[in-house]
């Protein structure tokens, strides 16, 4: 029995330690918030505010299979000017940011941005129609140095957006329920329609034959009765 209250006294301490230094397998140590979420490094200017609005779906919700602006507001407060040299996002897994579901299109720029001056940018993602309907991790950054066109200095990266958004299915604007009841409706006016044509034809054919009054026989053929009477007299 002391034997084995040992061996659990000896296995806490381990694993008491292994969550202190880290965990050292193969001569290899992970730290020990290994597999927590990891989210991209802001690099901004310390001068450099940003603003980013979703004109279309500001509610955290975005389409797959449609084009989704993004409105970027880029503010310079120093005495430095700024080159923006491109705009970059992703669609990332909310629990491991290193993992890329979808990568969109840079969008280069090369817009000069002077002290106390702002600008306004417009960026474009176009989510992948066979995304799953769940929950992405959504980074949008800008991509600036300060220097102008010929003169580089620092780059500079200023995350703007890095929020979890929820994909959802296009609305097309089709509704089947609504297609079935509009079809149904259609069907109850051609019935309707068909039996309103049909008795009209019937009392437009009886007013007719009203108006018409009496049927007048016609008379025989005379001809026929003159050959008679010759016949009787040559008789």
């Amino acid at each position: 029995m002391k034997y084995v209250l040992f061996g659990l006294f000896t296995l806490l301490l381990i694993c008491f330690s292994l969550g202190q230094e880290g965990i050292n397998v193969g001569g290899f140590e992970f730290p020990s918030d290994f597999g927590a979420e990891e989210v991209p490094r802001n690099l901004s200017a310390p001068d450099v505010t940003t603003a980013v609005v979703f004109p279309s779906h500001n509610d955290g919700k975005i389409p797959s299979g449609a084009e989704v602006p993004i409105i970027i507001g880029f503010r310079n407060h120093g005495e430095k000017r700024y080159n923006i040299t491109h705009i970059e996002a992703s669609f990332n897994y909310p629990q491991d940011y290193t993992y890329f579901i979808q990568n969109f299109t840079a969008q280069h720029y090369h817009y000069l941005v002077g002290p106390s001056e702002e600008i306004t940018l417009e960026y474009t993602i176009f989510p992948d129609p066979l995304l799953d309907m769940r929950d992405f991790g959504l980074v949008v950054s800008v991509y600036y140095h300060d220097g102008n066109h010929i003169q580089v200095g620092n780059n500079y990266t200023s995350i703007v957006y890095n929020t979890t958004v929820d994909i959802i299915e296009l609305d097309s604007g089709f509704d089947a329920q609504s297609f079935f009841a509009t079809i149904a409706i259609i069907a109850i006016i051609g019935v309707g329609g068909f039996f309103v044509y049909k008795n009209l034809s019937y009392f437009t054919k009886r007013q007719k034959g009203a108006k018409g009054g009496k049927s007048v026989s016609r008379p025989e053929n005379t001809s026929n009765l003159e050959n008679a009477d010759k016949k009787k007299k040559q008789k």
